[in-house]
């Protein structure tokens, strides 16, 4: 076992990193949707036009008179397929909803004696949004009545004519083409290189056996500008040029929101994303799979350890942050599932106090709180911060509980005094513990006999776990490959091991493998971390 890849390492030092950073000729024919097509598109597989709530679209279940709900809780795809071609479903069987099926000069008889002339477009939208077929027969009470204006309901019946007959992007017979977003230029560009060296070796391995359904993998590689909406048009253009099926541990720090609705408008999975601020809101993006938790679930999993553990409960705790969107965010989070413990009687109140980013007053903020009489502190600045904050408190010799995101903290929460022993704690996404034998042994063979120069190994392991991950969802979702065949393959894993990551469990309404965080305490004195017990989800 090489020296660079031990899991002796202090967590706290590891993720540190990480923070601051079908097919053919016939096929190729096939144009690409049109903007309104592809509005179609997520109506037809996500039940909504866009991200903006405002544009959000409704479903009636039962005919008139029945229940309201969003329509990205019944999306067209949960029962006619991917294809259109319908099945059985819960003991109904969904018609065939292709554009040849639906137009045939004779009419369609359906199973249940019902009859009717040819689909128009206009006789399709009234059956979409009022339940009504070409013959003016009510359709099955099972089918959902959509609320939808003219704009969405013609961007659907677009779509629909050309549900079955699109290719997908990405997908030759003998080839399959799959894209990597690296980290921007710059400060996080030795990170980019480490990525590229690893995942070019690990394509070129699995091409040396075989392939995936004996299609070789062919990698296209990015490097975007750094600001998050030039990212964004960078990586959008990109995906325009490049034909790509899928993502490899994008790199979407910085710009977590902008990527990952990119990836949800372009239908486009994003396998393993490097992200501290996983976009997790309803409806949930489909595209988008995380290998951890990001800064918000760890800090819930802080909250739920608090609540837990910590005697005397703190009456009063405070969550202080420097106001950016991603601590915000996980601020937000905390304080949230803060207020589940209070309404529980543990606390009696949990506030919020943000500062300035590079401004942070750390002998202003101590004395504030201690005259309040906090007696507990979730903590989300960086390293420099973190250091601050320790230094003040020391100097007025308060002593609160303190919770902190080992990622963001480092190997500041070795600075604490003395008396602050097993008073400070920390949550991580993943332990050195993680690394079984098994995943090293791999890791390493492919290291040592691509000759991969190991520069960053926490992250060129996150990559690798990334790459993993995606090849079992492709060998899942089979040779008749398609992107919605791979996101339900991956959806279909329960407590996978990587042997190098927490076991990954998804589902239609979890994107986050890993979810929670372990917990660690800080023994200052002897400069170490001593875990916390079992592995903690939020609740």
């Amino acid at each position: 076992m090489c020296n660079r890849c031990s899991t002796t390492t202090a967590r706290a030092e590891v993720w540190a990193l990480l923070a601051a950073l079908v097919a053919g000729a016939a096929a190729h024919a096939q144009p690409a949707l049109t903007a309104e097509e592809e509005v179609g598109r997520r109506i037809y597989f996500e039940g909504r036009s866009s991200d903006d709530p405002a544009e959000g679209i409704s479903a009636l279940l039962g005919g008139p008179g029945g229940t309201e709900v969003p329509a990205w809780t019944l999306p067209c795809a949960g029962c006619h397929g991917e294809d259109g071609e319908g099945g059985t479903e819960g003991g109904i069987s969904p018609s065939n909803i292709t554009w040849p099926a639906l137009t045939k000069p004779y009419g369609v008889r359906h199973d249940t004696g019902r009859q009717h002339p040819p689909y128009t477009e206009s006789t399709l939208k009234r059956a979409i949004t009022m339940g009504i077929d070409p013959a003016g027969n009510p359709l099955h009470v099972a089918m959902p009545r959509y609320r939808l204006t003219h704009a969405q309901a013609a961007a659907l019946v677009a779509y629909l004519k050309r549900l079955g007959t699109t290719r997908q992007p990405g997908v030759d017979a003998d080839a399959l083409r799959l894209g990597v977003v690296l980290p921007p230029a710059g400060r996080t560009g030795p990170l980019g290189e480490a990525v590229r060296s690893l995942l070019a070796a690990w394509a070129a391995q699995v091409n040396d056996r075989g392939g995936v359904y004996n299609r070789r993998l062919e990698l296209r590689f990015l490097t975007p500008p750094e600001p998050a909406e030039e990212r964004r048009r960078a990586v959008a253009a990109w995906l325009d040029e490049e034909d790509v099926f899928a993502l490899i541990a994008p790199f979407m720090v910085g710009a977590d929101g902008e990527l990952a609705g990119l990836m949800a408008e372009r239908a486009i999975p994003a396998i393993g994303a490097f992200s501290v601020d996983p976009q997790l809101g309803f409806p949930l993006n489909r595209y988008v799979f995380y290998l951890l938790s990001g800064y918000p679930e760890q800090g819930r999993a802080l909250v739920d350890f608090a609540a837990a553990r910590l005697q005397p409960a703190p009456q009063r705790v405070a969550v202080i942050f420097p106001d950016q969107p991603s601590r915000a965010r996980a601020a937000a989070a905390i304080r949230q599932q803060g207020t589940t413990v209070a309404a529980e009687g543990a606390w009696a109140a949990i506030v919020s106090r943000p500062y300035p980013p590079a401004a942070f007053d750390a002998a202003a903020v101590v004395e504030s709180e201690q005259r309040a009489g906090t007696e507990a502190v979730f903590f989300l600045g960086d390293e420099a911060d973190t250091r601050a904050l320790l230094a003040a408190a020391a100097a007025r010799r308060w002593r609160p509980y303190l919770l902190l995101v080992g990622p963001l903290a480092g190997n500041a929460v070795f600075a604490a005094e003395p008396g602050m022993t097993e008073r400070v704690f920390v949550a991580f996404p993943t332990l050195p513990g993680d690394r079984r034998p098994a995943g090293l042994e791999r890791f390493e063979e492919l290291v040592e006999a691509r000759r991969v120069e190991l520069t960053v190994p926490p992250v060129q392991l996150a990559a690798y776990s990334a790459a993993e991950l995606l090849l079992e969802g492709l060998e899942r979702a089979g040779r008749d490959l398609t992107r919605e065949a791979l996101v339900a393959a991956l959806e279909g894993l329960y407590r996978h091991r990587t042997y190098l990551t927490p076991d990954l469990t998804y589902g239609p309404n979890r994107r986050i493998g890993a979810l929670g965080a372990y917990v660690a305490a800080v023994d200052v004195a002897g400069r170490r971390l001593l875990p916390q017990g079992d592995w903690v989800t939020p609740r």
